[in-house]
């Protein structure tokens, strides 16, 4: 239970934070980019091995009825 509300606080901080503009670019790299600053400022290590220890059952889905980005969890997790 720490470990997740160590996430829930840390994506609390990023969405407050200011500076964050999509501009130009595509949404999924913009995403990608905020991952990676992320799990560097969680884990102080590379990005690459903090993604590959999430569990394969989490996955993100993008609904295309309202645009957003949600997380979704297996029955299995």
């Amino acid at each position: 239970m720490e470990v997740v509300e160590t996430w829930r606080a840390a994506l609390r901080e990023v969405a407050n934070l200011s500076g964050w503009h999509l501009q130009d670019r595509q949404e999924s790299i913009f995403i990608q980019h905020i991952v990676e600053d992320l799990v560097h400022v969680l884990t102080r290590g590379t990005a690459t091995e903090a993604i590959q220890a999430i569990p394969h059952q989490v996955s993100l889905a993008r609904s295309k009825e309202f645009g957003q980005v949600k997380m979704h969890r297996s029955q299995t997790f």
